[in-house]
């Protein structure tokens, strides 16, 4: 990622000169960063505008953006902090400095502009989406115990602005060679779509027709 330009340069080089907490320069942080709110009452110093983001780990926190990962370990008496947007932790941002403050807030500031985060998380989410029409819908088969059938995956749709939704696809409900289609609740095409939690089909929870669909993400080892 590139660098930002003018006063963050300077600020910057003060960031990787110092030693611990520096007041003056949480004012310059606080002037180029607008803080996040913050989530409780200690993240937020009760007389002051200005957050000790040199000195209190969870104030630092605040300058890390939305939709980016974060990844602190301390080397050699150095704490380490690698910053990067979402699935490319490793690609972009590794510093050290002493204290975990220091590392954050180093890194924060030496990130491109909020709005080209922005730009790259939303191409990010854009990329995921793929045309409702290679959505899977299973099957293969009229019998489930046929070889050849093919289980329906759970997936995610989105129904344009209304909102998404995790379903699956019910042959039952569709109007190809389901006995429960329902003539006239929405279009055929996406008469089949069940919305998991509901266990009902999605024609009862939403009038759009689904734009997008997105496979879900892999279970963890904690799920």
């Amino acid at each position: 990622m590139p660098k930002n330009d003018g006063g963050s340069n300077d600020l910057l080089t003060r960031l990787e000169a110092a030693t611990g907490p520096d007041r003056e320069i949480d004012r310059l942080i606080r002037a180029q960063i607008p803080p996040k709110p913050a989530r409780t009452p200690d993240d937020w110093p009760a007389l002051e505008d200005t957050p000790h983001y040199t000195d209190v780990f969870e104030q630092a926190l605040r300058l890390v953006p939305d939709g980016m990962d974060l990844d602190l370990s301390r080397i050699d008496g150095k704490w380490s902090f690698c910053l990067g947007l979402t699935g490319t932790l490793d690609a972009d941002i590794d510093v050290s400095a002493p204290t975990a403050p220091l590392a954050i807030c180093i890194a924060c500031v030496d990130l491109p502009s909020r709005e080209e985060i922005r730009e790259a998380l939303e191409a990010a989410e854009k990329a995921a989406w793929q045309p409702i029409e290679t959505a899977p819908k299973g099957g293969g088969a009229e019998r489930v115990d046929d070889p050849a059938y093919t289980k329906p995956p759970t997936i995610r749709m989105l129904f344009g602005q209304e909102g998404q939704a995790t379903v699956y696809w019910d042959w039952y409900y569709s109007a190809e060679m389901g006995d429960g289609y329902v003539d006239g609740l929405c279009d055929p095409s996406w008469a089949g779509w069940v919305i998991e939690h509901a266990g009902e089909i999605a024609g009862l929870h939403f009038s759009t027709a689904p734009t997008h669909w997105q496979p879900l993400p892999e279970p963890t080892d904690d799920n």
